[in-house]
């Protein structure tokens, strides 16, 4: 009986991954959601420095600090971002003296919002998304749909206020 059972077990197994597993590998191209190349919103800027944590000048801690006060722009006839930056007191504030006289325009990350299963390359000198970059300047990004549609972008922060 035990071995029925195990038999069982395992052919029941088999056939409900059968009908739980997807069989999307291809063909995405005709999917009309997997065709936007676009920039959809601004996730937010952020300003990451290092700290030592608690006193202790042996632990090094990444801090990341979420920016307030963001307007943007979104253009996408001319696909154009257009970020102006200017933080609380308060959230300024949160940031200790020597971390915060290093935090510019230069120095900030920024995350954007990308459609379904697109993808975005940095074109140039532009900084990575999410990771601390100068944002004084224009900057170029490739964004490619799923389907390998590609369009350029640019992302500029225009005004930056601390």
């Amino acid at each position: 009986m035990k071995m029925k059972n195990k038999i069982f077990l395992i052919l029941s197994s088999m056939a409900l991954s059968l009908f739980l597993s997807s069989c999307l590998t291809s063909n995405t191209e005709v999917i009309e959601e997997y065709a936007d190349n676009s920039i959809n919103d601004v996730a937010g800027v952020w300003y990451r420095y290092i700290t030592t944590e608690g006193g202790t000048s042996t632990r090094e801690v990444l801090v990341k600090v979420e920016l307030d006060g963001i307007t943007k722009t979104i253009d996408k006839e001319a696909r154009k971002v257009m970020i102006r930056v200017a933080p609380s007191e308060s959230r300024l504030n949160s940031i200790p003296d020597p971390a915060r006289s290093k935090m510019g325009i230069d120095n900030v990350a920024v995350v954007v919002v990308l459609p379904t299963a697109a993808r975005i390359f940095p074109i140039g000198d532009a900084p990575k998304l999410g990771t601390n970059g100068d944002w004084s300047k224009p900057n170029k990004y490739m964004v490619q749909a799923a389907n390998g549609d590609q369009a350029e972008w640019t992302i500029h922060i225009t005004e930056f206020i601390k």
